[in-house]
């Protein structure tokens, strides 16, 4: 595998839910993710311990990023 396609963390969500919605965000714009839950026990997610965190490709971070501050912009604008 490449570096610039090596996974990094974009961030860590409370729940997958949360994580599910910026996925769905960041692929709708082309850039794959992935989802790792930390507090799996028996294939069950214990989303009341929180830790999934949203991995994307290093060559797509900066992408990623730029799209979830316009976001978070945008979010914001709407709410004044």
């Amino acid at each position: 595998m490449k570096k610039d396609e090596e996974l990094v963390m974009l961030g860590e969500f409370f729940n997958r839910i949360e994580a599910s919605m910026v996925r769905g965000l960041l692929e709708s714009h082309g850039i794959e993710c992935v989802t790792f839950d930390d507090f799996v026990h028996g294939g069950i997610a214990l989303d009341a311990l929180g830790g999934t965190r949203l991995m994307v490709r290093s060559m797509e971070l900066d992408k990623a990023l730029e799209i979830l501050a316009q976001t978070t912009s945008d979010t914001k604008d709407k709410t004044k």
